[in-house]
């Protein structure tokens, strides 16, 4: 952008670099990460918020992450065995991965808007995200605790179990419970 367009930021200039930022998380949770540019996504953040359009971002990121962890919990099987624990546990692994990818992304957001006014980072806020799509639902919450609970008390009865996929998922409960609830800022 030349020095005069930086000086005419106008809103159809951030709903552009909206959609250009929009269109690179649903790349991002798509797996097409070789597509994007950075440099350029990072630009169109630093913008957004030199131009105080960090709202319009902060607002819009959240919106954006909750309808792709949405159709993630559309792709959860019916099934009452480990394979909708282990579908789970696939879904958690890409979900954080995304999210470390978009959080970078946003990172001069991060440091230059959401610090300053004392809001969640990215990263935590795509945590509450996947916190309010899986575990505020009352039916996943019911049969993921049915799972989990018949998978310890299976291993306990000395009867075999996949005790990676137990780990990652108490990892994964843990690392909730850090992020949301134990980290500094709420």
């Amino acid at each position: 952008m030349s020095r005069s367009h930086l000086e005419n930021y106008s809103e159809q200039d951030a709903k552009k670099s909206w959609d250009l930022l929009e269109e690179a998380i649903s790349k991002i949770y798509e797996k097409k990460y070789y597509e994007l540019s950075y440099e350029e996504l990072y630009r169109n953040v630093y913008f957004l918020v030199l131009h105080r359009h960090g709202d319009l971002a902060y607002q819009n990121v959240e919106k954006v992450i909750h309808r792709h962890l949405k159709n993630f919990y559309h792709q959860l099987p019916n099934a009452q065995n480990e394979d909708f624990l282990n579908k789970f546990n696939d879904i958690w692994t890409d979900a954080t991965e995304m999210l470390k990818a978009i959080a970078r992304i946003f990172l001069y957001m991060d440091r230059n808007y959401i610090m300053p006014k004392l809001l969640n980072p990215i990263k935590m806020v795509g945590y509450q995200v996947f916190l309010e799509v899986f575990f505020r639902n009352k039916d996943f919450n019911a049969k993921f605790k049915q799972q989990l609970i018949g998978l310890i008390r299976n291993e306990r009865d000395g009867m075999p179990v996949d005790r990676i996929l137990l780990k990652n998922i108490l990892s994964m409960l843990v690392n909730l419970l850090f992020f949301l609830y134990i980290s500094p800022l709420k």
